[in-house]
């Protein structure tokens, strides 16, 4: 895969990870691409966590659904910056 085809991949999804592998299809002599990137990975993480707060609360499971959802969110920020400084460590 030439440079520009990857710099196009990284531009399509503004900076977030996928949560799972990109379908790239590629044709010859003109270069198009196909992109279905998915699910990003925040949005996998807060999916995880909204889980775990509805399990953990099942009997408050109705109420404030948007609260609920921000708080997924941040809980999933909190783990994508963790996941980062995992990586500067090693």
């Amino acid at each position: 895969m030439n440079e520009e085809i990857k710099d196009q991949i990284k531009d399509a999804t503004d900076g977030e990870q996928s949560a799972f592998p990109y379908s790239i299809r590629l044709t010859n002599k003109t270069e198009q691409i196909h992109m279905e990137p998915g699910m990003t990975l925040r949005d996998y993480f807060a999916a995880k966590a909204i889980q775990g707060l509805y399990a953990a609360s099942p009997e408050r499971a109705n109420h404030i659904p948007g609260y609920w959802a921000k708080d997924a969110y941040k809980i999933a920020d909190v783990m994508m910056k963790a996941r980062e400084e995992g990586k500067e460590l090693s």
